[in-house]
């Protein structure tokens, strides 16, 4: 699939909204995080019929924010899907789905525990690339100065040219802020 036009928009925004807002000295975070969940998709339209199938979906990302101006907080994400795995009936063999993404981050504090992300960015998949997005709620358990435990709730859908995926999981992760 190629990239998205909205895709590029949508990056070349956040550049110059970052390189035009008079940007704060803030420690730089980073965060690791596994999560398990479900993955909601028209099964028969992904799979081209399939008759066995499991839908469970796990996940592991890191993210780091080293920008902050006023509330928000800017930052990027690697991360590792699985979504779901099937039979693929006419060849007898198991597939599994899987993905790696690459998203900008913006974060929002409400106050010192509760948080909100949206981020933005690409899956890739083995032979082709999708467009996605996801939305998160999130509560982080301070330890110490330094350190955080970040519990997250999070949503979001992969814009696929056959179906779209919808991910729903939760995570729990380690924060370390520099």
């Amino acid at each position: 699939m190629k990239t998205p036009k909205f895709l590029l928009v949508s990056i070349l925004c956040i550049m110059l909204l970052i390189h035009n807002t008079k940007i704060s000295s803030c420690q730089i975070s980073a965060e690791i995080h596994v999560g398990i969940g479900y993955t909601g998709v028209d099964i028969q339209e992904w799979t081209y019929g399939a008759s066995d199938w499991g839908q469970m979906m796990g996940q592991i990302y890191v993210q780091a924010f080293p920008i902050r101006f006023g509330g928000i907080v800017v930052g990027a994400e690697f991360g590792f899907q699985h979504y779901l795995w099937y039979v693929d009936d006419t060849y007898g063999y198991e597939h599994n789905v899987d993905a790696f993404n690459l998203m900008g981050i913006v974060r929002s504090q409400f106050n010192e525990n509760f948080f909100a992300e949206l981020g933005f960015g690409a899956y890739f998949f083995g032979e082709f690339t999708d467009p996605g997005f996801s939305a998160i709620l999130g509560y982080i358990i301070n330890i110490n100065e330094k350190l955080a435990i970040p519990l997250k709730f999070r949503t979001g859908v992969v814009f696929d040219k056959d179906t779209n995926l919808y991910p729903v999981g939760i995570s729990a992760g380690l924060a370390y802020t520099f």
